[in-house]
C-alpha cells in the first residue's frame, strides 16, 4: 500500500506515521500527532483553501465514534500550535457553525512514499539528530519526565539534600564556653546577647554552675573513689 507525505513551507507531514517534521536553520524537528490530529490535518491539506465540514472532520478523525463537541476544536487548537497558525503564511481558519479550512501561501506538494518506507527514521537523514526545541520541546520533555518519574526523583533528592544541609548546619556550630573557679566550685558560661543581671549564689564544693543569659543550672559532681 502506498502512502503520501505533504510538503508545505518548512513542514513535511506523513499522515500514515502521524509525524510532522519541520525544517528550521538547517535542523529538522519532529512532532508526533494523535491519530485524530493526523486525520484532520490530512483532510485539511487534501482540500487546501476549501471549507471542510466540521461534522465530516469529526467523523473522519474519530471514525464515527461518539466524542465530545469540544474534541474537534481542541484538536484544531493543538494543530495550530504545532503549525504556528497565523504565521509564515499558514493559517487554519474557523468558519462559524460550518467548519474549518487551511490556507497556505507557499507551495503545497504531495509526494508518494514507497511501500518500504514505513518508519520515521527512513523519512529523515540519519546523520542529523532531531532535537526538539521551542513549542515542540516543552511538550516532549514534559512527557519524558512524567514517563520516567524524573520530576518526582528530583523533588525527593532536593528535599533530602536540604535536610542534610540543615542537619550539618545545626550540628557543626560550635558554642564557646568559658569556665572559672568561684568559691569551692566552678562557673561555666556561654556567649549570650542578653546581659546577665542579678547575683547568683556561688557553687559549693564539687559543684559546677552553668550560666546562659538569665538562666543558670547547678550540677553536683561526685569524685569517684578507688
Amino acid at each position: 500500500m502506498q502512502h503520501i507525505k505533504w510538503h508545505f513551507g518548512d513542514f513535511i507531514f506523513a499522515p500514515h506515521l502521524q509525524l510532522l517534521l519541520r525544517k528550521h536553520a538547517h535542523t529538522e524537528y519532529r512532532q508526533r500527532l494523535s491519530a485524530a490530529e493526523a486525520a484532520i490535518l490530512d483532510q485539511l491539506l487534501a482540500h487546501c483553501g476549501q471549507l471542510c465540514d466540521k461534522d465530516n472532520l469529526t467523523t473522519i478523525a474519530w471514525q464515527g465514534r461518539p466524542v465530545s463537541a469540544q474534541s474537534l476544536p481542541v484538536a484544531i487548537a493543538t494543530l495550530r500550535k504545532y503549525l504556528d497558525s497565523g504565521e509564515h503564511g499558514l493559517e487554519i481558519k474557523n468558519i462559524p457553525r460550518k467548519g474549518y479550512l487551511i490556507e497556505i501561501d507557499s507551495e503545497l506538494r504531495e509526494e508518494l512514499i514507497p511501500e518500504t518506507q514505513t518508519s520515521p527514521a527512513e523519512m529523515v537523514p540519519q546523520d542529523n539528530p532531531l532535537p526538539v526545541p521551542g513549542t515542540f520541546g516543552v511538550a516532549k520533555w514534559v512527557k519524558y519526565l512524567a514517563a520516567n518519574n524524573i520530576a518526582n526523583n528530583i523533588f525527593v533528592a532536593g528535599c533530602a539534600l536540604l535536610l542534610l544541609l540543615t542537619v550539618y548546619f545545626f550540628y557543626s556550630v560550635w558554642i564557646p564556653v568559658s569556665c572559672q573557679q568561684a568559691g569551692e566550685g566552678y562557673i561555666c558560661s556561654v556567649s549570650d546577647k542578653q546581659t546577665h543581671t542579678g547575683a547568683k549564689p556561688l557553687p559549693g564544693n564539687n559543684q559546677v554552675m552553668f550560666i546562659s543569659g538569665e538562666s543558670s543550672v547547678t550540677v553536683n559532681i561526685q569524685e569517684k573513689t578507688k
